[in-house]
């Protein structure tokens, strides 16, 4: 990203557009304050009925839970046999909070059973006869005896218990609680609302600021009503014809003036749990106004306000401009990680630096932290930040005024460096000054870096084009452990053509099964009969044309895809196992390669073993390979990981042994089943006496170890007596088998009765 330049021009537009912008505001704006100012009472006359709707809704709904609670309650009442207060108060006290009843009474033989608390008994004490002769199942008003003013809701349901016994089951609701709470706080917000009986009886009445009616005596909403058109003979005869066809019409709406001239909108919906009851609202149309007044007045005032500013802005909009752009470039060319210079800054740098220096020679840099992600992983965001602006602050010291450094992205840098005789040597002290502030901060894990090294020509003129060359440089040392350095030639990009679409075809490719397993048998020269296989995988196009896996393993190891693969292949293995032990076939052991990206996972391990499980594989038939060089990458967590897998039950085989510099700590430390000697090691074995006695030796120790020695890349007779003197027992190689499709290596060794034979 290209930090924002604004010239006197550009501004010079910004102002007019922004003066032409103002005034299409300014008219749009008062269009919208005028079409709000007509819509909003039609918005209010809308939506009223669908909050008063689902108000009713709401009450219904309790009514019928509370019903519901009182049917279950008869139930468990008419299995008790006999008058048990105590057994009559656990079934009332149960159903009075579950309910949120008041109080909850049970009435036989002329006896009242109330729940433990006994509030407000006296309300239905008084009224036992009243209560027995209630229509069941119906709700009923009941006012209190003790306050003035307050209603209840009665719920009388009558039961007839098992022995006969003939009784009344009656509970009281506090109707307060029904304008009270969430299902009324949005009608309340514009309106007055009430629960009333269809003549008029008030049950239960909320509030409303701005419409003054709770001060009016009557229990009687319609009387109220009647006081509210301040004596107005055509709103009371509306309010008259409301009240007649109130118990006919389920939702109604009126209008009318009410007091202070003001127009209200009453509006009634009948209950449908509560026979004879509605729900009750009343608006006040010109206070729901006067909102739509104070915002255009507000507005109005806004808009001279924006006027007025807007004309000061324009003495102090060219040095805001300046500020900002400042500021944008500053943002445009800081690294939020490093908090150092970026990649734009780069760009823009290099070019002056080149500029001022024709006759220095330079390189351009391109280099990244060697799996900074386990950094992450192991040691937090925090400390691996650190070691990112480390690499920038270090290369300060080490490094010219006149040479660059920037963070690209990620882990990724690049410099513009002198390349003068100390070049190699400042680098390596580059490098040994970040490695000193990474353990000074408490990470022990070797800092490595991998650079990509361009040369610049004189002919050079695009940045872009040089970095991108440099990278690809770098690009060649992925899954290189020996080499850190490498520089551009021309034999790199054609090379990194032929990545580039190996890597845009190996999805695809392992989505279509292209990657399949070949088997190559491993040989037991004792008892000459075959003890096993390795998978070794091939990639085999649909017109039937093979790619060779040293063209694809090594792109798929700097890549990373390499684990998917290697797992792809053990899955593979597993379900060809399975499938020749459903047929009844024999089934030898087979390993399987899986590379350090693998087993640095974290939920390798999981995976591994619900394979098994899922497959039903006895353990002892897969055997996994890890090659020796992957173990020098955090020794540390690889012997945690190959231990948790032994734990598990999992052959282990040390591929490649004697290929790199092997240790016998290595042997000490990891707990492998298996030591494969690699070819190369065996190869000098045949023509010299010391490393015939070495690899006889090695084979002891592994004896001795309790390690399964194979070696590998026998080709002749005279390989075979040599390591039958010496005491190997197992190898492979094309003496005895080439590997083969799976399903061929099947048929030679794992059918029913199928009896191994040697070679010939």
């Amino acid at each position: 990203m290209r930090p924002l330049k604004i010239t006197n021009s550009d501004l010079y537009h910004i102002l007019i557009r922004s003066a032409a912008a103002y005034a299409l505001c300014a008219v749009v704006s008062m269009v919208f304050l005028v079409t709000t100012y007509r819509s909003y009472q039609g918005n209010v006359r809308e939506r009223q009925p669908a909050m008063i709707e689902r108000a009713r809704e709401l009450v219904d709904e309790k009514i019928g839970d509370l019903e519901r609670l009182l049917a279950e309650t008869g139930r468990n009442l008419t299995a008790i046999s006999e008058d048990n207060a105590a057994a009559y108060r656990t079934i009332l006290d149960f159903t009075k909070r579950t309910g949120e009843f008041e109080t909850v009474v049970y009435i036989s033989d002329g006896r009242m059973y109330a729940d433990s608390a006994g509030e407000n008994t006296d309300v239905l004490t008084q009224r036992i006869e009243e209560i027995q002769e209630a229509e069941s199942g119906k709700v009923h008003s009941m006012e209190n005896v003790q306050e003035e003013g307050d209603i209840f809701l009665l719920f009388p349901m009558h039961i007839t218990k098992e022995n006969g016994q003939e009784g009344t089951l009656a509970a009281i609701y506090d109707c307060s609680r029904m304008t009270s709470g969430g299902m009324f706080e949005e009608l309340h917000t514009q309106s007055a609302c009430w629960i009333i009986e269809n003549e008029g009886k008030i049950l239960s009445y909320r509030a409303y600021d701005a419409l003054d009616i709770a001060q009016v005596a009557s229990n009687n909403f319609y009387m109220q009503m009647y006081d509210l058109t301040e004596g107005s003979r055509n709103s009371k005869s509306q309010v008259q014809q409301m009240r007649h066809a109130a118990k006919d019409e389920p939702m109604q709406s009126l209008e009318v003036k009410g007091e202070k001239s003001h127009t209200c909108l009453i509006m009634l919906c009948r209950l449908e749990k509560m026979e004879g009851y509605s729900i009750a609202t009343v608006t006040d149309m010109t206070v729901q106004s006067m909102f739509i007044y104070r915002f255009i007045r507000k507005m109005l005032l806004m808009l001279g306000l924006l006027f007025l500013l807007s004309v000061i802005a324009v003495f102090f909009v060219w040095h805001y401009v300046r500020s900002v752009t400042a500021k944008m470039e500053a943002i445009a060319y800081t690294d939020d990680v490093t908090k150092w210079k970026n990649i734009n800054y780069f760009h823009k740098e290099a070019i002056n630096i080149l500029q001022n220096h024709e006759e220095t020679p330079y390189i351009i840099q391109r280099f990244d932290i060697s799996n900074f992600r386990y950094l992450n992983e192991a040691y937090g965001h925090l400390r691996a930040d650190d070691i990112l602006k480390s690499c920038v602050d270090i290369y300060q010291k080490v490094y010219s005024s006149k040479e660059l450094c920037v963070r690209m992205d990620s882990d990724q840098f690049v410099t513009l460096t002198v390349n003068d005789n100390d070049v190699n040597e400042r680098r390596e002290q580059y490098m040994k000054q970040v490695n000193e502030h990474a353990v000074a901060n408490g990470i022990t894990y070797p800092i490595r870096m991998k650079y990509g090294i361009y040369q610049l020509r004189k002919q050079d003129r695009d940045i872009d084009v040089m970095i991108d060359r440099a990278n690809a440089a770098r690009r060649s040392l992925n899954g290189n452990e020996v080499e850190s350095v490498a520089y551009y030639t021309d034999a790199i990009m054609r090379n990194m053509s032929k990545v580039n679409k190996i890597e845009s075809e190996m999805r695809q490719a392992l989505d279509n099964g292209e990657f399949q397993v070949y088997l190559q048998a491993k040989w037991d020269i004792v008892n000459n009969h075959v003890a096993g296989a390795e998978a070794l995988v091939r990639w085999i196009r649909p017109e039937g044309n093979m790619v060779f896996p040293d063209e694809f393993i090594p792109v798929f190891e700097k890549n990373g895809f390499i684990g998917e693969l290697d797992f792809y292949m053990l899955e593979s293995v597993c379900k060809k196992l399975r499938s020749v032990l459903d047929a009844g076939g024999v089934i030898y052991p087979v390993s399987v390669n899986q590379s350090r990206v693998l087993l640095h996972s974290p939920e390798y391990i999981t995976r591994v073993r619900t394979l098994l499980d899922t497959c039903q594989i006895p353990k002892e038939y897969i055997e996994l390979e890890v090659t020796e060089t992957a173990l020098f990458d955090d020794r540390d967590r690889m012997i945690s990981v190959l231990k948790a897998m032994k734990k598990e039950g999992i052959k282990l085989s040390m591929d490649d042994f004697g290929s790199g510099y092997s240790s016998l700590n290595t042997l000490k430390d990891m707990p492998f089943d298996v030591l494969k000697i690699d070819r190369e090691f065996f190869s000098e074995a045949v023509t010299s006496d010391s490393s015939t006695l070495i690899l006889h030796k090695i084979i002891e120790m592994a004896d001795g170890l309790g390690m399964e020695v194979i070696c590998e890349g026998v080709e002749n007779e005279q390989q075979v007596d040599l390591l039958r003197s010496i005491g190997c027992k197992r190898v492979q190689g094309y003496y005895y088998a080439k590997p083969v499709p799976a399903e061929k290596y099947i048929q030679s060794y794992c059918e029913i009765g199928q009896i191994a034979k040697g070679a010939s």
